[in-house]
């Protein structure tokens, strides 16, 4: 099956004079349209999605039509005969080639939706079905399971929040439509579980926005002021589902801008407590925030000293649990943060191990070279090994800001320890460039640092 797309692949690359040398202009940017679009999806399927594509494309109930049999020979025609030849067919059938892209875009939506058959949310599709065929009985039996279903799953989170309403109102549904007496429509239960899953919708938003509007954007992301309005959640709630403390915490600290060394611990120890409860993704998101308490209480010169060794005792702890790994993999960012704090708190030890256990792990669009061989140039130049430094500086300048900072930075100091010619004109077109960015992209929290280094 993968010769199947491979060909396919393939045929793209073949010249554009040539695809198109015998359409009209309409027809030409239609085509390229479709082919482009067909193109990315499938380069998103992993193995078993293609052959599982090729069993979707042979199912007559969403393989239908006058073209059906045309499109499941256009795909096969694509292995056994390959590009030229499928570029060509593709001209004289673009509407077989546009059938082929719809039933693709049908086949990934269906995989989306596609849901096991004990899956709270199919189970709440079916008794939906039931309850509007009118078949009661069997609706209430399952809304019965659901609950149980419900209680049983390990996350109660803003998903769990949103089942829960969508069970609460089918109930209210029913109970509308049968309880004459109207004493109880279950309208509470209803109302409750939509404001969970509101509220812990809207304490993760702010607490993102607020944070991004002190620490990652030059532009303050407009917050109009009603929606900032705190509404405390009872302790009930609060002590029955930890993320709900939590994102509230969260919110706390960012719009008090407190960021006490107590109220650090607390959180984490309320995180570990219940790391069995949260889903990875808040695990991890709140980890995230708890450094970030620690980077806003040295800015805001909270007992400098002990917040960096509070932060780097928590980029070691999380680093241990996992909780800076996605996947497997390690965002650059997050890498270069970790080799910043184990310099500065002089643990070039655990520092070179971290970088020789992430070796080909770091997030990127090529194979991250050029960001390890940054990070060992940090660690030579904390040895004051310039040379070797300076033989690991990448040559090709970072898009990422942060990591542009840094190389632009460790050249500067690596051209004055080896007495290079360069190093008055490389500082003068940091200069310049740091004049661009600050405007647009570096918030006061991190343009401060770069104005010391230059007055240095």
């Amino acid at each position: 099956m993968g010769g199947l797309f491979l060909a396919l692949n393939k045929s793209f690359r073949v010249q554009n004079r040539y695809i198109f040398k015998k359409t009209d202009p309409d027809s030409q940017a239609q085509l390229l349209m479709i082919i482009t679009h067909l193109q990315e999806l499938l380069n998103t399927l992993t193995e078993q999605e293609r052959a599982e594509f090729r069993m979707f494309l042979h199912s007559p109930y969403f393989n239908r039509g006058k073209e059906a049999a045309e499109i499941i020979r256009l795909a096969e025609q694509m292995l056994a005969e390959g590009g030229t030849l499928l570029l060509d067919r593709a001209l004289g059938n673009t509407s077989q080639t546009s059938g082929l892209l719809d039933l693709l875009r049908r086949f990934l939506v269906e995989q989306f939706t596609n849901r096991k058959k004990d899956d709270p949310a199919f189970l709440l599709d079916l008794a939906h079905t039931y309850f509007q065929r009118s078949l009661f009985k069997r609706f209430k039996s399952l809304m019965q399971k659901i609950e149980t279903r419900l209680e049983e799953l390990p996350y109660k989170d803003a998903g769990y929040f949103w089942l829960r309403f969508q069970k609460d109102q089918q109930w209210f549904e029913y109970q509308n439509l049968h309880n004459l007496k109207r004493d109880d429509v279950n309208l509470g239960n209803t109302l409750e579980s939509i404001f969970l899953f509101y509220e812990s919708h809207r304490l993760r938003l702010l607490g993102l926005a607020l944070l991004q509007n002190v620490v990652t954007s030059a532009v303050d992301i407009p917050l109009r002021d009603w929606t900032l309005r705190e509404l405390p959640l009872p302790a009930e709630l609060t002590e029955q589902y930890p993320i709900l403390n939590l994102l509230q915490r969260n919110f706390q600290n960012l719009s008090e801008k407190t960021f006490g060394e107590a109220e650090i611990w607390s959180f984490q120890e309320v995180l570990t407590r219940h790391s069995a409860h949260i889903p990875e993704e808040f695990r991890k998101e709140f980890a995230t925030n708890l450094r970030n308490f620690c980077t806003l209480r040295i800015y805001y010169g909270k007992d400098v000293d002990k917040s960096i060794g509070i932060l780097y005792e928590l980029i070691q702890e999380h680093y241990q649990a996992g909780m800076l790994h996605y996947d497997g993999k390690i965002a650059p960012h997050t890498l270069l943060n970790v080799a910043i704090m184990a310099l500065r708190q002089e643990d070039p030890v655990w520092l070179q191990q971290v970088l020789e256990d992430n070796r080909g792990k770091i997030v990127s669009d090529n194979d991250g070279n050029d960001y390890y061989r940054l990070l060992w140039a940090l660690l030579y130049k904390y040895q004051k090994n310039w040379e070797s430094a300076l033989q690991h500086l990448p040559d090709t300048p970072f898009r990422e800001l942060d990591y542009w900072l840094t190389h632009s930075r460790l050249e500067l100091v690596l051209l004055y320890e080896t007495r290079s010619p360069l190093l008055l004109y490389r500082m003068d077109a940091f200069k310049v460039q740091l004049t661009r960015y600050s405007a647009k992209h570096l918030t006061p929290i991190r343009r401060k640092p770069q104005s010391l280094f230059l007055n240095l």
